[in-house]
This record gives C-alpha cells, structure tokens and sequence, in this order.
C-alpha cells in the first residue's frame, strides 16, 4: 500500500511524492513518484538526506525523539539553505509542534525554492515505520496547498497505510495462533 499511496499523492497533488525510511541516522528514498506533467525531481531512489533539513526527516525525528531518545544532540546539524535549521534548541521545538500536529514542513529548508510536507508512517504500537512527502516548487506551492491540501492528503494515505500495517500484523498473529 505504500507504493500506491505514494503514487496516488503525486497524482492528487500534481507533484512528487516519496516514501521515506530512516537508516544509520539518515533519510532514505525507497520510492518516489512524480506527476506524468512534471520534471523537477531533485532526489532519487536510494537517495542519503540529512533528517533535519527535510519535512519527511523532522517527521521521523518527532517520532523517534519522542520515545525519549535524544536524537536531535545526535544529528548534524549542516546547513543546506539559508532557512535550514541549525540550532538543537529551536530544532527540538519544531519536532514537539510536528508531535502535536503530525505534519512536518521543510519550507526551502533542504533546496532553495523547494517546499515540502511530510507525515510520518507507524505502527498501531506507534513504532515508525519512515514517513511518506510531497514536495515541488516553491512557486507552484502555495500556501493554501502548502499549510492545508497536502497536509490533509498526506494524513488520508498515511491512514490508509497505518491501518493496512496493523491489519497485517493481526493477519499473521491470527494465522500464526491458527497453526
């Protein structure tokens, strides 16, 4: 569901949508999509990120963060734009405001001129799975899409594959309590 989910929302939004895992302390792209008339991708499968400059990275750090790790003294903090975020006190204050809302905002953060919106993907025992985006041009992205559509086309998927993971999980415990 993941893969579909991810390309549905590049259909929905008219832009690219990725699905996102944390490795060794960096996002990965394990799939992305971007809509039949667009062409500015600037990231690609297998692609290595820093989590703090990008919405799908500080949506996987608000959870981990959260199971009272301190990942943020852990991360570098490099700067990619000017509008990176670089200081641990003022990135441990987003991350609580991304835990209270569930959506992550990378406004030009990782690439000039680049918006994005993440959400992050758990388990049903809140265990994070990676988290799912959609990003593309500043220009095209307004506000209205940037703070209110995406965010609510991200939290419908995200759903959607949280709900088909947990009944996944109680497939195979069934199965396995059958056996």
């Amino acid at each position: 569901m993941g893969k579909d989910g991810v390309d549905r929302l590049a259909e929905t939004t008219g832009e690219t949508a990725r699905l996102v895992v944390e490795r060794d302390g960096y996002g990965i792209t394990l799939h992305q999509a971007t809509s039949a008339d667009r062409n500015e991708v600037q990231t690609y499968l297998g692609t290595r990120e820093n989590l703090h400059s990008t919405a799908a990275g500080k949506a996987m750090l608000s959870v981990m963060d959260n199971e009272h790790k301190d990942i943020v003294s852990q991360v570098q903090l490099s700067q990619h734009t000017e509008h990176t975020i670089v200081d641990p006190a003022e990135l441990r204050e987003e991350l609580a405001d991304i835990r209270s809302s569930g959506i992550a905002f990378d406004n030009e953060e990782q690439f000039d001129g680049v918006r994005c919106v993440a959400t992050a993907i758990t388990t049903d025992t809140d265990d994070l799975l990676g988290a799912i985006s959609v990003n593309g041009p500043a220009e095209r992205i307004d506000d209205a899409m940037f703070y209110k559509e995406i965010p609510q086309a991200l939290q419908n998927v995200a759903g959607v594959i949280e709900i088909n993971t947990a009944y996944l999980g109680w497939m195979e415990q069934t199965t396995e309590n059958l056996t």
